[in-house]
């Protein structure tokens, strides 16, 4: 019978730093940074709060979490790669840590059948366990988030997802210890076995552990995955651990570096009880140089103690790898190659250069893990229409609080897979939307632009698209994507609005559950005014000025005056009836987008005179945007391309609001008491109006403050977005 101690089997012990300490420094060394950034909009990065936490801080309660939650977790912390992966565990009856951190069980605990059959007793998980800081977990915890469209449980779902990251990285930094990979029970011990209580007291005590963490470590890539063979039912994160799953001698890699930890460790260093025994590996003529060192002993003298240097399979050299305990006389006439395994030790001199080498490994494969986990990348561009959505600004439905607003209800845009080597097969595409609410804001634009200083204090919402399906996500070509929100429409009345796409399915060799992300900042809702201004006619007369007339007024001015009606009366009738470009006309507009090849008609529509459309758009990019205006009526048929600015009106990465886009005021309205002038405010406007130039110019200048509107709604349109 053994009697388990509390802590069963714990590695670099989490009553203080070692833990933490090796998964704060492998963020450090990782690239999440620069995706936490870029993908998720995380602008302070590990420092962004999640649920009231820091990333980093939720990373390193990971590390302390895995041995403290429950004392039996311990159990599932060892792994020998010299065995098949079902037997790899403590006494080949326990999960191994490479099972237990991949369990996809939620609940009350794992079977043994969950991961792979066994053929052989299992060590069952006790009762009410919560295995739920699992690789799987954190996929699921992940996907929760970026797909929420509530801010609480976004933050919530970030949070566990770094959490359960954190413990995974624990099990992973544990096959750095050599107990656990060459399954040295040590459970009989306090504090664990005397190598991590070096480590410990290096970390804490002294402050030495983070200095050499920082000089030694090496960067493992995640090819170590991608460059295995994968075995069903497993994520490809094993090979971080091993990449031999069937039974045999741990695998030297080419070296050492495209090996799994355990394997590493098992490979190329001794534990206590695993001294030169139990393992063919290390060799040990191939430590048969020794010599002479004095050492502090327990009683404060110097003894004389004999070491044995040796090479790692990457060429490390060990100083201290082994040392000959008070036996040794007796063996001195025995060759290196029959040693008895009774008769060496591990001191604090062997720990020491044991660490200086295995800690920075697990620094460097937990560094590689996160960068594994996050190693999923789209790019988001604009589509083949131009524009990414067009929103009629006459609509304004009622949504889910009773509220009336513009909205927009679907996005189309480009999605290319820029995962490094890796293909994207099948899977599902969900955009999100995140944005500020501007505050009592009208659809008029008559309280716009919104307050920097009151934008500032807005916290985020989220409109969630339907998930659409995907065959693949090509890394050569974009594919175009149109994605559904009418469940959870954009509003047009806000700010800060970024478009983020989330990919879950496979990617290279992570089957159905793996996670790609981009994130693109487009511009905000640009108000575009069309006007049919054929209700006024513009005329310089009779000053210098031009100045726009009715019909009904030009007829009046043209019986009192023979020189005007001389100059307008084209038919020579001696009256203005017949004159149709005089008149009020209905127009037929074409408005199309410039996609950086070509044109692309959004909308045709038939004006009425005096009418116009408000066309809300969200596009690419602030400048260099253009647009064209076709039309075709009575009178005449012509195009003109103009270019105009999308809205840029949203904090930076500090905080700090830009210049608010301005506001164009066109063709105001008398209100009823007729005193009150009403504007029509729009981002950008352009209209066709009937004129008599007076000179050989084509172009009139159109006195809008002379000029109500016939009405203020503006007429409703169709496109492929509404």
């Amino acid at each position: 019978m053994v009697l388990f101690h509390p802590l069963t089997g714990n590695g670099y012990l989490p009553e203080k730093n070692t833990h933490p300490l090796i998964n704060e420094k492998a963020l450090d060394q990782s690239g999440v940074m620069n995706y936490l950034n870029n993908q998720l909009g995380f602008i302070r990065g590990i420092d962004e709060k999640l649920n009231g936490k820091k990333v980093s801080d939720w990373i390193k309660q990971g590390g302390t979490d895995e041995d403290k939650d429950n004392w039996y977790r311990g159990m599932w912390h060892f792994h020998d790669p010299t065995k098949e992966w079902r037997y790899a565990g403590i006494f080949g009856m326990a999960f191994s840590s490479l099972d237990w951190s991949q369990n996809k069980t939620i609940g009350p605990g794992p079977t043994c059948s969950d991961l792979t059959p066994l053929d052989v007793p299992c060590t069952q998980p006790p009762p009410g366990s919560n295995p739920t800081w699992s690789w799987p977990a954190a996929r699921n915890y992940y996907y929760q988030a970026l797909t929420s469209g509530d801010p609480t449980v976004r933050g919530e779902k970030f949070g566990k997802t770094f959490l359960a990251l954190g413990h995974v990285m624990h099990l992973l930094a544990d096959t750095s210890v050599p107990e656990h990979s060459r399954n040295d029970q040590h459970f009989l011990f306090p504090k664990g076995s005397r190598y991590e209580q070096w480590a410990e007291g290096e970390s804490h005590d002294t402050g030495k552990l983070p200095t050499f963490i920082a000089q030694n470590s090496s960067m493992v890539y995640y090819s170590v995955v991608t460059n295995q063979s994968n075995v069903p039912g497993y994520s490809p994160i094993s090979n971080f651990w091993d990449t031999t799953p069937d039974a045999g001698n741990a695998n030297p890699g080419n070296g050492g570096t495209l090996i799994g930890l355990a394997e590493y460790t098992n490979y190329n260093f001794l534990s206590p009880g695993t001294i030169f025994k139990n393992y063919p590996y290390p060799i040990n003529p191939q430590y048969g140089m020794k010599y002479l060192e004095y050492v502090a002993a327990e009683d404060g003298q110097l003894d004389n103690r004999i070491y044995f240097s040796g090479i790692t399979s990457d060429s490390r050299p060990i100083q201290h790898f082994v040392s000959t305990g008070y036996l040794w006389a007796d063996l001195q006439s025995v060759p290196t190659s029959t040693m008895d395994s009774a008769k060496f030790i591990l001191d604090e001199n062997c720990y020491k250069d044991y660490a200086y080498i295995l800690v920075p490994k697990a620094v460097a494969y937990d560094a590689a893990l996160l960068d594994y986990f996050f190693r999923g990348a789209l790019d988001v561009s604009w589509p083949e229409t131009g524009v990414y959505s067009i929103a009629d600004g006459s609509q304004t439905p009622c949504d889910a609080n009773g509220n009336h607003h513009q909205q927009f209800t679907k996005i189309k845009a480009a999605i290319l897979n820029t995962t490094p080597n890796e293909a994207i097969g099948a899977g599902t595409l969900t955009a999100v939307a995140r944005y500020k609410i501007i505050p009592n804001y009208a659809p008029d634009l008559s309280n716009y632009p919104p307050d920097g200083s009151i934008m500032s204090a807005v916290t985020y919402s989220y409109s969630v698209s339907k998930a659409e399906e995907v065959n693949n996500i090509s890394a050569n070509a974009y594919d175009e994507v149109t994605f559904d929100f009418s469940l959870a429409p954009i509003p047009a009345g806000i700010t800060d609005l970024t478009l983020q796409v989330v990919f879950k399915g496979t990617i290279g060799s992570e089957t159905d559950n793996a996670i790609a992300v981009g994130m693109k900042d487009i511009t905000e809702p640009t108000h575009l005014t069309f006007w049919n201004l054929s209700d006024m006619f513009s005329l310089k007369y009779p000053g210098t000025d031009y100045v726009p007339y009715t019909f009904e007024t030009l007829q009046t001015m043209a019986q009192q005056s023979a020189s005007l009606l001389d100059w307008l009366d084209d038919t020579n009738d001696g009256s203005l009836n017949d004159e149709v470009y005089l008149k009020p006309y209905t127009s037929t507009f074409t408005i199309s987008f410039w996609n950086n090849s070509a044109m692309v008609p959004a909308t045709t529509v038939d004006i009425p005179a005096g009418g116009h459309i408000r066309m809300l758009v969200l596009v690419n990019q602030s400048a260099n945007n253009y647009v064209e205006l076709k039309w075709h009526d009575p009178v005449n048929s012509d195009s003109v391309t103009l270019p105009f600015t999308g809205v840029v009106d949203q904090a930076d990465q500090s905080g700090a609001y830009t210049t608010p886009t301005p506001v164009d005021t066109f063709r105001e309205k008398h209100a009823e008491d007729w005193q009150t002038l009403v504007p029509i405010k729009q981002h950008n406007y352009a209209g066709v109006v009937g004129c008599k130039p007076a000179t050989g110019s084509t172009y009139c200048p159109y006195s809008d403050e002379d000029a109500d509107p016939v009405t203020l709604t503006p007429t409703q349109f169709t496109t492929d977005f509404n």
